[in-house]
C-alpha cells in the first residue's frame, strides 16, 4: 500500500502520512512495509539509515537487516555497499563531489551517506577495533 493509499483511506493528505510514517520509523527504527520500501523505491535516508544502524550500532547480519526492514537481500547489500564505498572515498580525502563522480550518485544521495557516516564512525571504529583484537 502506498503513502497515497494510506492517506485516501483515512481521509488524511499525503504529506502527513508521510511525516507520520517517518517519524514512526525513525523512532521505533522499524520501517513500515509499503510500496516504496517494499519495491525499494524513493531516496528517503530513512530507510538508508536504519539499514546501516542495524549493521553498525546493533552487529545484525544483511540477512536479519533483509527480514527486520521488508527488503529484499540484494537491497541490503547495495545500502551498505553503497556507504562502504563512499566512506572509503572520503577517507581517501575525496570532495562530495568527486564521490559522487566516482561511485555514479547524486550529490544529495552522498551527502546523505557522509551525514551517516559522520554519525556511526565511532560505532565502526571499535567494531573494527574488536575484530582485529
Amino acid at each position: 500500500m502506498s503513502n497515497a493509499d494510506l492517506a485516501a483511506l483515512l481521509n488524511r493528505a499525503d504529506g502527513q502520512i508521510a511525516s507520520l510514517l517517518a517519524a514512526h520509523e525513525r523512532e521505533t527504527q522499524q520501517v513500515i512495509p509499503r510500496r516504496a520500501t517494499l519495491h525499494d523505491v524513493g531516496t528517503g535516508l530513512t530507510h538508508k539509515a536504519i539499514i546501516c544502524r542495524k549493521r553498525y550500532a546493533e552487529g545484525k547480519t544483511a540477512d536479519q537487516i533483509a527480514r527486520e526492514t521488508h527488503h529484499s537481500l540484494a537491497a541490503v547489500d547495495r545500502y551498505l555497499g553503497d556507504f562502504d564505498r563512499v566512506r572509503q572515498c572520503r577517507q581517501l580525502g575525496m570532495t562530495l563531489e568527486q564521490i559522487a563522480f566516482t561511485l555514479n550518485h547524486s550529490r544529495h544521495l552522498v551527502q546523505e551517506y557522509l551525514e551517516l557516516d559522520q554519525e556511526l564512525s565511532p560505532l565502526i571504529v571499535k567494531e573494527l577495533e574488536a575484530n582485529n583484537g
